[in-house]
């Protein structure tokens, strides 16, 4: 049998203790670890429960159209517009804007971007 001990407690009298106790006491405390399995299970469910109820939908897709057959490349051939700006008034702060081959002169900016 185990041999016991015996301890004086806070009023004097004497208690024994196990030595199966006095060992375990003398341990140091193992470290707390919360149980991992339920939080596994929940994220599993959770990934499962994503899963399920996304919906993929394709974003792009063929489109059946009939196009046009051509022969050869259609070239368009577009003249360069020159813009002529001149300095005007008594200290040069104005402006004056002309179309190289026209006699018109475009009074200003907006102008000339929409002539319509």
């Amino acid at each position: 049998m185990a041999a016991a001990r015996r301890r004086t407690g806070e009023g004097g009298t004497g208690r024994y203790v196990s030595a199966r106790k006095q060992r375990a006491k003398n341990r140091p405390a193992a470290a707390m670890q919360p149980p991992l399995t339920p939080m596994i299970d929940v994220v599993f469910q959770l990934l499962l429960f994503f899963l399920l109820a996304t919906r993929f939908v394709k974003m792009e897709g063929k489109i059946q159209v009939r196009l046009p057959r051509l022969k050869g490349a259609a070239v368009v051939k577009v003249m360069p517009i020159k813009v002529r700006l001149t300095a005007v008034g008594v200290e040069r702060d104005g402006v004056r804007i002309a179309i190289e081959g026209s006699d018109e002169s475009i009074p200003d900016f907006v102008k000339l971007r929409d002539p319509g």
